[in-house]
């Protein structure tokens, strides 16, 4: 309590410190109230979770300080109170316990309107294939930093014009690697120079010529049968790449875009008979008890918002299917095993489309836990049982997953994704603004209830559906 009023009475704009890094100063400022984090976590958490988690609450925390030095004079010498018994303690164990935390970035908001950022990796140059702008996970080119032009378009045919003249993009060309293709022909080589001139044409080419300069690049193709209508004409060379200027380039696309906060509330009532017995016969403290039920309610609700997005965003392309029915001639144990493999599959499928990894985390219902939870891979956590608003961390299949059971998640999926060491890299992102607010407790003259409210004000925005798959299982029950 004197820490918490000692640290609401310093500087938020900036204090001395030796960290001038804003986060390592929110850290070091608001580290009272985030000691023993690392022991709270648990087992199986990844590297740096529990300085990321310090992060974020620290920033929460600065938030809600900020919030309530805005508040008049009048509502702040009421609410003060309230404030430093309940909601900083109550910010603390929402930002260890929100699913948020591992499977989405969280980016805290610092006024009602702001601003998020996630990344998207492009090639910058038309090189081969690859068009300038092209994103790297969706298109990946195996020769983009080579020397190496895997088919630079040349041309399209109209079945009328058998003369393509034109510059290539990557000289000076290197002689002897130049051959033509059309999109017709596949992978058959139409022609390949030989000094300056091309030979042993075929398909389109055949009784045609051509010419290249291998300095400037010029190419000319005069075709004996000209390509037919929309028949894609390509070149495929090496160029030398010593001392040319012309070097492939990448760039990493950051996208800001702005949010507004949305607001979440509730109130609580309960009868001062209640309050007066729970304290009495049991040394309950019902306010106590109260917010905690509210600020459990809301975690929940937010932790549900967010796998939700993600649950509907998730792409046809990326659902595996698994059937539950044991085969005839198969034992059930063996049966499930193959669930594991539809998983794995879902998993690479994220791996592919994002060109990060595989998925690292899964939610899915009860009743599928109680599956995985027979797996031979499969290793529990004892959590504690200290949150007790919905989603909870259950343990990791094969060391490769941290699966959460969510006991009103659909029953038959199995929703997987990746969340990577950046907050950057993410397919959807968490922004709290305001963590808590807590109204004064008092007793309605009304009724002699005793009455308080919280609310919240954050935002929940999906970026990149890429990240995210699915396990779709039939005949479940």
């Amino acid at each position: 309590m004197f820490q918490a009023r000692q640290l609401m009475t310093e500087n938020l704009d900036g204090v001395a410190l030796s960290d001038n890094s804003v986060v390592g100063a929110y850290v070091k400022k608001w580290s009272p109230l985030l000691e023993g984090i690392e022991n709270e976590l648990g087992d199986y958490v990844p590297p740096g979770q529990a300085s990321y988690i310090k992060a974020i609450s620290s920033f929460m925390l600065e938030n809600e300080s900020k919030h309530l030095k805005r508040l008049s004079e009048e509502t702040r010498a009421l609410s003060v109170g309230p404030f430093l018994k309940f909601v900083f303690p109550v910010i603390r164990r929402t930002a260890i316990r929100l699913v948020a935390t591992s499977i989405a970035s969280v980016q805290p908001m610092t006024g009602p309107i702001g601003g998020i950022a996630f990344y998207r990796p492009r090639y910058a140059s038309d090189k081969g294939q690859i068009a300038a702008g092209t994103e790297m996970n969706k298109n990946f080119n195996k020769w983009y930093s080579s020397n190496f032009i895997d088919g630079e378009p040349f041309g399209t045919g109209d079945g009328v014009t058998k003369t393509f003249t034109g510059a290539l993009k990557w000289p000076p060309a290197i002689g002897g690697t130049v051959q033509v293709f059309t999109a017709a022909n596949g992978s058959t080589v139409l022609g390949v120079d030989a000094g300056g001139s091309f030979t042993a044409l075929a398909g389109p080419l055949a009784g045609g010529s051509g010419t290249i300069n291998y300095k400037t690049g010029v190419v000319t193709l005069n075709f004996g049968t000209a390509p037919a209508l929309g028949d894609a004409v390509s070149i495929q060379y090496r160029y030398n790449n010593e001392l040319n200027a012309r070097i492939p380039e990448v760039q990493l696309d950051i996208t800001i875009q702005e949010i507004q906060a949305e607001s979440r509330k509730l109130k609580s009532l309960a009868s001062v008979e209640a309050a007066d017995d729970l304290r009495a016969l049991w040394g309950r403290d019902v306010d106590a008890d109260l917010v905690a039920q509210m600020s459990d309610e809301m975690t929940a609700e937010i932790d549900r918002e967010i796998v939700g997005t993600v649950l509907n965003a998730v792409e046809p392309t990326a659902i595996v299917p698994w059937d539950r029915a044991t085969p005839s001639a198969v034992s059930d144990p063996d049966h499930l095993k193959s669930l594991v493999i539809r998983m794995s599959a879902a998993s690479q499928i994220v791996h592919r489309r994002t060109q990060r990894a595989p998925a690292n985390w899964c939610i899915t219902s009860s009743e599928v836990a109680a599956l995985l939870e027979t797996m031979d891979g499969f290793s529990a956590i004892d959590e504690g049982h200290v949150y007790q608003g919905g989603i909870t961390k259950a343990g990791v299949l094969n060391r490769k997953w941290v699966i959460y059971v969510d006991p009103v998640f659909p029953q038959d999926k199995v929703l997987m994704g990746y969340q990577g060491p950046s907050i950057l890299d993410t397919g959807i992102i968490y922004s709290p603004y305001i963590p808590m607010e807590i109204t004064p407790n008092f007793v309605d003259p009304n009724d002699m209830s005793l009455r308080r409210s919280i609310r919240t004000r954050h935002k929940i925005t999906l970026v990149r559906p890429e990240f995210f798959s699915m396990v779709n299982i039939s005949n479940l029950v």
